[in-house]
């Protein structure tokens, strides 16, 4: 809309700043949870530059302890509003059934059940993404127990 580009205009000689800012804030929570098994964020080749638009996770169940539906979960009840942008990928969408058989991307199909995005804007602080880091790093560490907890409580949404 005109409104959306006025803002984008006004906007636009601070986008490097903004850029700048949500790449430190991402390093911050990977190194908060560097050595955490099971989680990763997606690498950027040295030559390219992410916008990081999303704070997005993927997850490994076995190393990690919790599949992406439980850590959200778990995120949840501590407040963090996390979300599953890429599943079901794009391909597996109902509103393109109609296009006939989803292409093979077997990549996508093995990465996007494990993907979790989690909150991140320009202006959050460093202590707000620590704090971030550190719920991750303790639902890791208290697995069985979150399973336990959020394991009823799933399983319930999806008998509904």
């Amino acid at each position: 809309s005109e409104l959306h580009a006025a803002v984008a205009l006004a906007t636009l000689s601070e986008l490097p700043q903004r850029v700048a800012r949500r790449n430190q804030l991402v390093e911050v929570f990977a190194k908060g949870v560097d050595g955490v098994p099971g989680i990763r964020i997606p690498e950027v080749d040295s030559a390219d530059l992410s916008t990081y638009k999303d704070l997005t996770l993927v997850l490994d169940e076995q190393a990690f302890g919790l599949d992406v539906e439980m850590l959200a979960a778990a995120l949840s009840a501590e407040g963090v509003d996390s979300r599953r942008y890429f599943y079901p990928p794009v391909h597996r969408q109902d509103a393109y059934a109609y296009l006939g058989e989803p292409p093979s991307l077997p990549v996508t199909d093995v990465i996007a059940p494990r993907v979790l995005t989690l909150p991140l804007w320009t202006q959050m602080d460093d202590a707000t993404v620590q704090q971030q880091a550190d719920l991750v790093i303790r639902c890791h560490e208290s697995a069985v127990a979150v399973r336990a907890a959020v394991g009823g409580e799933l399983s319930g949404r999806t008998a509904s």
